[in-house]
């Protein structure tokens, strides 16, 4: 059961306390599966061997979870991956790509995901719908300039969002969703006008910041017009990877840019600013790069202890020697991956 989708009134919830109290109730927790595990389970239900990049392909569709891995292959994704690319997707590491970026989600897993969407609130609901058109990660800031609701409101969505593990927290304002299919089915259920109503936000916000920039140009050098700029171009990046994507190379110099702002202040870059640009690096291939950001993702991942970092940190490395021919490193890194999300 999902202990998250019930609720504190629920009979269920006090039966579970009192069973608790009189130590009656066993409780064991299930977290996803790993690359192997995937595989494993993807050749069970397919009734024949995956090859390397079929399993390698499943995992990343599916990060482990096991519904998701079943209907996955009885739709047939590992059939269409006989002629499909086999190279890893800088994208799987979250962003936003878009809901049709592997092809149509399992019927089963949509009915699933969408169910739990209808659980929410109407404010939830409205929330969630507006992240999405964001991408997988996106921030409190960016999520308050692009919402009409005030901010107490939109905070208290954010916590019904989290409590049912529909996003993950990252520090104080930032925020991913827990699976990139979340995000796709609360992109794909939004009507037109609504999607055309967040586009256009996302756009508006660009402009918006942009100006704020030109403006905090003209102003003398200082460590608070620095803490400043820096606070716009995060926020601009994450609406352009919204609507331009990683790959434009407007988000590369917008990430480079907060990347030197913190050298200038004397602070370590912000997880969220080393996680993008290391996507955004991998996009435009500067495989060098990407690999420095790796190490560092890491090294904030020991210090912190934070298995998000952990498993970020591992899979930009993995991609990265992957393009430059480390196979067996990269081999490493992306199984280290695997293993780490299932603490997440």
């Amino acid at each position: 059961m999902r202990t998250e989708e019930v609720g504190p009134r629920h009979p269920l919830t006090t039966l579970l306390n009192d069973l608790r109290g009189t130590g009656q109730l066993t409780e064991i927790s299930l977290g996803p599966l790993d690359a192997a595990e995937t595989a494993e389970l993807g050749m069970c239900v397919a009734g024949r061997d995956l090859d390397q990049n079929e399993a390698r392909r499943l995992y990343d569709e599916t990060e482990g979870q096991p519904l998701y891995v079943v209907e996955t292959v009885r739709a047939g994704l590992t059939d269409t991956d006989r002629t499909a690319s086999a190279e890893p997707r800088p994208s799987t590491l979250g962003g936003a790509a878009s809901a049709s970026s592997y092809g149509r989600l399992p019927p089963k897993v949509h009915a699933v995901i969408s169910a739990r969407l209808t659980q929410l609130s109407d404010s939830a609901r409205a929330t969630v719908s507006l992240a999405a058109t964001i991408g997988r990660a996106f921030a409190l800031d960016v999520l308050i300039q692009a919402t009409d609701d005030d901010v107490d409101s939109l905070v208290g969505a954010l916590d019904e969002l989290w409590q049912r593990r529909i996003v993950r927290e990252h520090g104080t304002s930032a925020y991913d969703f827990s699976h990139d299919k979340l995000r796709e089915v609360a992109y794909g259920e939004m009507s037109a006008a609504r999607l055309a109503q967040r586009v256009y936000a996302n756009a508006e916000a660009i402009f918006l910041l942009n100006k704020g920039l030109a403006l905090l140009a003209s102003q003398p050098p200082s460590q608070q017009r620095d803490e400043l700029e820096l606070g716009l171009q995060t926020a601009l990046g994450t609406s352009l990877v919204a609507t331009a994507g990683y790959g434009a190379s407007e988000t590369l110099r917008v990430y480079t840019r907060s990347q030197e702002l913190c050298q200038h202040l004397g602070k370590p870059p912000s997880p969220p600013v080393l996680r993008a640009l290391a996507i955004a690096s991998l996009a435009q291939a500067e495989f060098h790069r990407a690999h420095g950001l790796g190490d560092h993702l890491l090294s904030l991942a020991t210090r912190d202890r934070d298995p998000v970092l952990m498993v970020e940190g591992h899979y930009v490395l993995g991609v990265t020697l992957f393009w430059k021919g480390a196979l067996a490193p990269s081999r490493e890194h992306l199984e280290q991956a695997g293993v780490e999300v299932r603490l997440v």
